[in-house]
């Protein structure tokens, strides 16, 4: 059975970092919202593409660190404490020096970008701006990284989810209403805000004795973690081939009006991961201390309950946007968007594909199988590029969202099978009867009128209470879950 306290300690840091999620994610399709209404879905996908540029060049200076440091600090504060502070600095220079690199490369090639994805020379102009603040970005995702291997859910809350969509989001609109519509005066406001960020949190980190008091940098402990983190390095380039592939390809075959209108959907669709990053934050440093002390049995429990739990909680919102799609692109982005609600549905059911399976890969990355993890997600981004490539020019941004939903479920099939020949899987009896009487609500929604806002809203909370309801009167609740319904109660009500 697992150990209460460790279910609490889920409990207290995954309902910190769920209230920071779902403020980060309303933030964030507020910006979206607002960009993408103001100026227009040609503009829109100009922006699109650049982030997209932006978050592929990042992943690349990362060099797979915001994972394997969560772990390697996790690990060494229970081996060797005493090495813990210089990991962090050999980390920090790691990182600043390839960001820069990164940064250095792509200004020299980046006239060249929108001759292979589009955008245009105001791709090439926004990009100019917004590479100036890859090095600020890199160091602020690896100190998050740090503090994650500390358990703690606070910075990554604050520096990484809700202060910079928060503030962006002021850029924005501060911006537009006193300047005037310049994607380039937007990406000005974006490298001055994550300059901000890293001042913020690292004087943040000095006060609570993170960081080192001397710089100390170990040549040993960069080899060991760059060795741990180098299949993760590849499997979060590939992971981003799987999440940004669509995007870029619908660049280069439809240009930047189909990549804006397409990416009305994608960042509604992402609402339905944040219960799953809010839980698996804290779940990845927990994991790997059960793993190191060999509680094979207790983490499998723990796989188990954490995996129900955010299903469970992911289902409203999975109905609002399979069941009623049109409606909710149309209310927010207009209907010069209409035509994403489609991708919205399509893509709304891939992403629950990755909250059915459940921290796959962050399981099999704290039994040390990153191989594995890379394996699954490089299957995905074949399936994605080869998909985009073959259905793009004939179904256009439905196209592309079959092709990425279907990669993610691919990639997921695959980690769930590694995770299952070590029998560390979700679907116990009590998993399965959840996934039927989920899948029944899902069908009863479907079939209930469409057409409004009013109609989604009313559809989703009959849907979701009928399935509670079966849920309930089926006794499908374990110690285990009550245990941590409790301390998420407890914990919502402190708030």
């Amino acid at each position: 059975m697992v150990e209460a306290e460790m279910l609490k300690k889920v409990a207290r840091g995954g309902t910190i970092t769920l209230i920071g999620l779902l403020l980060s994610a309303l933030l964030g399709f507020l910006l979206r919202t607002v960009i993408g209404r103001w100026y227009g879905p040609n503009d829109y996908g100009v922006y699109s593409l650049a982030m997209t540029v932006f978050n592929v060049a990042l992943a690349i200076s990362m060099l797979g660190f915001p994972i394997g440091l969560q772990r390697e600090v996790a690990y060494l504060r229970k081996k060797k404490p005493e090495l813990v502070e210089t990991l962090v600095f050999t980390a920090v220079v790691i990182v600043t020096i390839s960001s820069i690199a990164m940064m250095a490369c792509l200004e020299l090639k980046r006239d060249t970008i929108p001759s292979i994805i589009g955008g245009g020379t105001l791709l090439a102009e926004t990009l100019g701006v917004l590479l100036m603040a890859l090095p600020a970005t890199a160091v602020v995702n690896t100190l998050v990284a740090i503090t994650q291997g500390f358990h703690r859910v606070r910075e990554y809350v604050l520096y990484e989810r809700v202060l910079p969509p928060a503030l962006f989001l002021m850029v924005v609109i501060s911006a537009t209403t006193l300047i005037g519509r310049s994607l380039l005066d937007l990406m000005k406001g974006y490298a001055a805000l994550q300059l901000s960020m890293l001042l913020l949190i690292t004087y943040d980190l000095r006060k609570k004795g993170i960081l080192p008091k001397q710089p100390s940098f170990s040549h040993k402990l960069a080899g060991s973690l760059l060795r741990f983190s180098t299949p993760l390095f590849f499997s979060n380039i590939v992971w981003l081939v799987m999440t940004w592939t669509d995007t870029l390809m619908l660049g280069h075959y439809l240009g930047s009006k189909a990549t804006g209108i397409y990416n009305a959907a994608v960042p509604v669709a992402r609402f339905l991961t944040v219960f799953m990053v809010a839980f698996t934050t804290i779940y990845n440093p927990l994991a790997t201390s059960l793993y190191a002390e060999g509680k094979i049995e207790e983490l499998k429990e723990f796989y188990e309950s954490i995996t129900k739990w955010v299903l469970i909680m992911t289902f409203p919102l999975f109905v609002m946007l399979f069941a009623f799609p049109q409606e909710i692109i149309v209310t927010f982005f207009g209907e010069s968007y209409r035509e994403a609600g489609t991708v919205l549905m399509i893509l709304s059911a891939g992403f629950i594909s990755q909250v059915i399976a459940g921290p796959t890969g962050l399981t099999l990355t704290a039994m040390g199988k990153t191989t594995q993890v890379l394996i699954g997600n490089t299957l995905g981004a074949i399936f994605n590029v080869i998909l985009n490539a073959t259905l793009i020019p004939t179904y256009g941004i439905s196209g592309a969202a079959v092709a990425t939903g279907t990669s993610f479920a691919v990639a997921n099939l695959y980690k769930l099978g590694v995770s299952a020949l070590e029998k560390i899987h979700p679907f116990n009896g009590e998993y399965l009867k959840a996934l039927a009487t989920l899948a029944l609500g899902t069908l009863i929604a479907v079939y209930l009128p469409h057409g409004r806002l009013m109609n989604a809203i009313a559809g989703t909370l009959i849907a979701s209470g009928i399935s509670y309801i079966i849920l309930i009167g089926s006794s499908n609740l374990s110690p285990e879950d009550r245990e941590l319904v409790k301390e998420l109660i407890s914990k919502m009500k402190q708030q």
